[in-house]
């Protein structure tokens, strides 16, 4: 929960971080799908972009926990999936035109059948290079098999989707250049505040001043 005061004005922000779901990926029935791909992504890429189109559905389209939410914060979305991985895979030959056609028709009906709409997209820009070394840094061991070579390719893909001006997107778009420290990212989330949490766009009412110390008192800040 993230109290808000700005001037006269308050609102409480309530928000909800959905991280990829890593855990269903290494076990389906006992398979680990995610260290299968980058074994073999000839071979696998097809049946992990299936699964990963049906949990990132899940988690999009799930309802949060709390009926108070106010925020969700997805990790990576289903347009991700279909215009970076996806794409990627295509592109590189990993998957024949048959699957790219069964997977985007999977795509164009939950986006037809649900509402998988999103309202900003912050793009954590960042050199393969640098996302190479952190990932070697992070020790995931279905990750040992990553090469450099794939992380540029999907680099590129996320430029063309977010960056290119011949882009599908109609989302708005945040770029932050991550190849920085942790507290610069901080300070970049710091001063987009506001567009991330939707605060430029909500509607909020005044509060007096004694009402605004009962708030800090009871929020304890």
């Amino acid at each position: 929960m993230v109290p808000v005061l700005l001037g006269n004005k308050c609102f409480i922000i309530i928000i909800i971080f959905e991280q990829e779901p890593i855990e269903s990926w290494r076990n389906v029935n006992g398979h680990n799908l995610l260290d299968l791909l980058y074994t073999d992504k000839d071979e696998w890429l097809r049946a992990f972009e299936n699964y990963v189109l049906l949990t990132r559905l899940m988690v999009q389209t799930s309802k949060p926990k709390s009926s108070s939410t106010t925020v969700q914060i997805f990790e990576r979305s289903l347009q991700s999936s279909r215009y970076c991985f996806l794409e990627q895979g295509y592109t590189n030959n990993h998957i024949h035109g048959a699957d790219y056609a069964v997977l985007d028709q999977w795509y164009k009906w939950a986006r037809a059948n649900h509402d998988i709409s999103l309202d900003l997209i912050v793009y954590l820009r960042c050199p393969p290079e640098v996302a190479y070394e952190r990932i070697k840094k992070r020790g995931r061991p279905e990750e040992t098999k990553i090469p450099l070579q794939y992380l540029q390719e999907l680099h590129e893909s996320h430029e063309k989707w977010l960056m290119s001006e011949d882009s599908s997107n109609t989302t708005p778009v945040i770029v932050f250049n991550v190849d920085t420290t942790i507290e610069q990212v901080q300070e970049q989330c710091k001063l987009n505040e506001d567009k991330i949490l939707g605060l430029d766009k909500r509607e909020v009412k005044n509060v007096d001043e004694e009402s605004k110390e009962k708030i800090k008192k009871t929020l304890k800040f």
